[in-house]
Protein backbone atom coordinates (compact mmCIF):
# COMPACT_ATOMS: atom_id res chain seq x y z
CA UNK A 1 0.00 0.00 0.00
CA UNK A 2 1.46 3.46 -0.86
CA UNK A 3 1.75 6.41 1.49
CA UNK A 4 -0.65 8.47 -0.55
CA UNK A 5 -3.41 5.63 0.54
CA UNK A 6 -2.60 4.82 3.37
CA UNK A 7 -2.63 8.73 4.78
CA UNK A 8 -5.88 10.13 3.84
CA UNK A 9 -5.34 14.10 3.28
CA UNK A 10 -8.62 16.06 2.59
CA UNK A 11 -9.33 17.52 -0.57
CA UNK A 12 -8.56 21.40 0.96
CA UNK A 13 -5.59 20.08 2.76
CA UNK A 14 -4.14 18.16 -0.23
CA UNK A 15 -4.92 22.05 -1.72
CA UNK A 16 -3.05 23.78 1.04
CA UNK A 17 -0.10 21.14 0.71
CA UNK A 18 -0.03 21.78 -2.57
CA UNK A 19 0.33 25.88 -2.15
CA UNK A 20 3.02 25.19 0.54
CA UNK A 21 4.95 23.27 -1.65
CA UNK A 22 4.85 26.45 -3.61
CA UNK A 23 6.46 28.16 -0.93
CA UNK A 24 3.16 30.66 -0.46
CA UNK A 25 2.73 31.89 2.61
CA UNK A 26 -0.39 31.27 5.34
CA UNK A 27 -1.96 34.33 4.93
CA UNK A 28 -1.61 34.07 0.62
CA UNK A 29 -2.72 30.75 0.94
CA UNK A 30 -5.54 32.36 3.35
CA UNK A 31 -6.29 34.77 0.44
CA UNK A 32 -6.11 32.49 -2.14
CA UNK A 33 -9.13 30.37 -0.54
CA UNK A 34 -11.16 32.98 0.75
CA UNK A 35 -10.60 31.43 4.35
CA UNK A 36 -9.08 33.29 7.22
CA UNK A 37 -5.70 32.36 8.24
CA UNK A 38 -6.69 30.62 11.20
CA UNK A 39 -8.69 27.94 8.87
CA UNK A 40 -5.51 27.62 7.51
CA UNK A 41 -3.45 27.02 10.29
CA UNK A 42 -6.20 24.32 11.69
CA UNK A 43 -5.64 22.66 8.01
CA UNK A 44 -2.02 22.61 8.78
CA UNK A 45 -2.16 21.24 11.99
CA UNK A 46 -4.34 18.68 10.76
CA UNK A 47 -1.69 17.63 7.76
CA UNK A 48 1.22 17.64 10.16
CA UNK A 49 -0.54 15.50 12.64
CA UNK A 50 -1.70 12.81 9.97
CA UNK A 51 2.11 12.70 7.94
CA UNK A 52 3.81 13.10 11.67
CA UNK A 53 5.65 16.45 10.51
CA UNK A 54 6.53 19.12 12.82
CA UNK A 55 7.85 21.97 10.26
CA UNK A 56 7.11 23.19 6.77
CA UNK A 57 10.30 22.24 5.36
CA UNK A 58 9.65 18.98 7.04
CA UNK A 59 6.20 18.98 5.95
CA UNK A 60 7.35 20.09 2.50
CA UNK A 61 10.60 16.75 1.74
CA UNK A 62 7.44 14.30 3.84
CA UNK A 63 4.92 15.88 0.46
CA UNK A 64 8.50 15.34 -2.19
CA UNK A 65 8.42 12.02 -1.22
CA UNK A 66 5.04 10.71 -0.93
CA UNK A 67 2.98 12.91 -3.38
CA UNK A 68 4.98 14.00 -6.17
Amino acid sequence: MAVKDSIKLSRREEHILKLVAQAKCRKTIAEELKMSIHTVDTHLRHIHLKTQTHSLPELIVWDMKNFR
